[in-house]
This record gives structure tokens, C-alpha cells and sequence, in this order.
């Protein structure tokens, strides 16, 4: 929801809802509503089974059966969830879908390509999309709410999403990243300091642009 921000000032308007915009916010949050997102009402019923993924083609496939009484129309909708991202992500995000009609006791299998960026999110400061390593959960289901079927897998990327420590982070910053911990490391073995130092609470807290003083 944006109405906490809007209409703003006379000037500007500030969209701080980000991408939290429509179900992303509430199933984020985990707030109940009325209609969950992608929930159509039906006189009849369907099921889902047998989820298979195939990440060479990116393709999903699953079988879809009528178990109801009258032919009438469902669309299978594709979540993907990040289970952990360096950067913040919705719950989960609508990446696929298809819409299949089927007579009573029909059975059919639906095939769902998804988009080359189903697993990407945009980084500001990568300025563009990336892909991070790690796992992921396939939702499907016939709502944002009412998930089917579900598969984790895993996904590997040689794109390392995090920017690198800076000269405003602190020495903590830089110890902690693994990129940059060996030369921190080593600079402050150079000043004769280590974690039993005297001074050590107060120099990791100190922003690097600080500590280079100390070589001037």
C-alpha cells in the first residue's frame, strides 16, 4: 500500500513501498486478506501433481486434473521464491502461467517456460539484473496463497552480487568480507594491532578513509 506516502508534498512523492506493491506487501508480511492474489472462483476443482523442473530448458512441467463435476478453465500460476539473497526480496514473485480447460475427470500436462530472469532481481549497484548462487523454491499453485506443489532447487552463478567494502565502511566491514579480510588482515599486522590490542574495539569501528591516516 502507498497511501501512508501519498499524495506527499507539493514537490515530490516518495514511493517507499519499493517493490512491496499488491500481494508482494501482503504475502511479505504475512497479512490476511480477503482475495489472495491470481484467486478466481469455480464450480469445480482441480489438482496438481507430479512437478518436475528442467533447469537446462528453464521449463517446469506438471499434471493438472479436472476432479470436479463441470469442464471449466484453470490457470496454473509459477511463484519463485529466493531463500536467502544478499538483497532485500518479496515472499515470493509471480514468474509463469497458464491457462488450461479441462472436462470432468480430464488430466492434462502443463508445460510453464520461464523468463531468463525468473531467478534474477535488479541491483542498484550492479546497475542490472544478476542471478545469485543459491536455493530456490518453485511454487505452484492457484493463488499467491494456495500453493500445490513445491520444489527446491539449488542454482549456481559465478556473479558475486555483494559491492565490495569501500573506503567509508568500517575495518569490521572489511574483515568480514572474505574478499577483503586478508588484506585487512595483513595491514593492520603492519600497525601491530590484533583482536587482543588495547585499541582494537575502537579501530574496527573506525571507516578505512580513517585508519590511512595513520600511514600519512
Amino acid at each position: 500500500p502507498s497511501y501512508g506516502n501519498f499524495p506527499g508534498d507539493k514537490i515530490d512523492v516518495v514511493y517507499s513501498e519499493g517493490i512491496l506493491t499488491g500481494y508482494r506487501y501482503y504475502d511479505t508480511k504475512k497479512l490476511p486478506v480477503q482475495y489472495p492474489f491470481g484467486h478466481g472462483m469455480s464450480y469445480t476443482s482441480f489438482s496438481y501433481a507430479d512437478l518436475e523442473f528442467d533447469e537446462g530448458q528453464n521449463t517446469l512441467s506438471l499434471k493438472v486434473r479436472n476432479t470436479g463435476m463441470f469442464p471449466r478453465q484453470e490457470v496454473v500460476q509459477v511463484y519463485i521464491r529466493d531463500v536467502k539473497s544478499y538483497g532485500f526480496r518479496p515472499d515470493k514473485e509471480l514468474k509463469g502461467y497458464a491457462k488450461i480447460y479441462l472436462q470432468p475427470n480430464e488430466e492434462k500436462q502443463v508445460k510453464i517456460k520461464l523468463h531468463d530472469r525468473a531467478f534474477a532481481y535488479y541491483l542498484t549497484h550492479m546497475k542490472g539484473f544478476a542471478v545469485e548462487a543459491g536455493a530456490f523454491d518453485i511454487l505452484v499453485g492457484a493463488s499467491s496463497r494456495d500453493i500445490r506443489l513445491k520444489k527446491r532447487i539449488h542454482i549456481d552463478s559465478d556473479v558475486d552480487v555483494r559491492p565490495l567494502p569501500t573506503m567509508e565502511d568500517t575495518v569490521n566491514d572489511w574483515l568480514e568480507d572474505d574478499r577483503t579480510k586478508g588484506k585487512m588482515t595483513s595491514l593492520l599486522n603492519q600497525m601491530g594491532i590484533d583482536e587482543y590490542s588495547p585499541y582494537y574495539g575502537l579501530m574496527i569501528g573506525m571507516p578505512m578513509s580513517k585508519v590511512l591516516w595513520f600511514f600519512k
